[in-house]
């Protein structure tokens, strides 16, 4: 999967996970055509609002709708990569007032340890 880093958006970035290990990732567009990474993101969308809104996305197939949605021409969709171009977050903007303010929706950062990615006390 090491084409989707050909597409960073922004330098790598390392942040800490336990104290002493870093992680690299880059932050890229989430493309319609890398249907791995749109598998991994809806998995994780599902997964990650399991313990807390688990009526948000009840199954797989509802955060790949949500996934898919994100791929319109008008919205934003980002995920970070690892070096491996496993997914590991992900955001997406939808226009809003006349394109005049994005909201974001959804935004997905898990927990890696007691840090998130892209804390910044990392």
């Amino acid at each position: 999967m090491s084409h989707i880093q050909a597409g960073a958006l922004f330098p790598p970035r390392s942040t800490s996970v336990d104290g002493r290990r870093k992680m690299s990732y880059n932050i890229v567009s989430l493309s319609a055509d890398n249907e791995m990474a749109i598998a991994q993101t809806a998995t994780l969308l599902f997964t990650s609002f399991q313990q807390h809104w688990p009526q948000a996305w009840p199954d797989r197939q509802s955060a790949l709708q949500e996934v898919t949605a994100s791929l319109l021409a008008e919205r934003i969709s980002r995920v970070a990569v690892d070096l491996a171009g496993e997914v590991l977050g992900w955001i997406g903007g939808i226009p809003q007032y006349n394109g005049n303010v994005w909201e974001l929706h959804p935004l997905v950062v898990p927990t890696v340890g007691e840090k998130e990615l892209g804390d910044r006390s990392c």
